[in-house]
């Protein structure tokens, strides 16, 4: 329960969509980074505090041929 003295701090966090593997908090496991704006998100992350948000990504909607 909160209280009305309680502070929230908004934070922005870079974002990175994954597929096909489960990562829970302070879980250490490799995947693969592969698009541009990922490599761009994990390096933003590695520069600043080392934390990235990390999305469940339901289906690739940019598929490669």
């Amino acid at each position: 329960m909160t209280t009305s003295k309680e502070k929230f701090e908004t934070k922005k966090l870079p974002m990175m969509p994954i597929r096909d593997v489960v990562i829970f908090p302070y879980m250490m496991t490799p995947f693969v980074v592969g698009r541009e704006s990922s490599v761009r998100a994990l390096e933003e992350a590695l520069a600043a505090d080392k934390k990235i948000f990390l999305a469940t990504q339901a289906r690739c909607l940019h598929r490669r041929t």
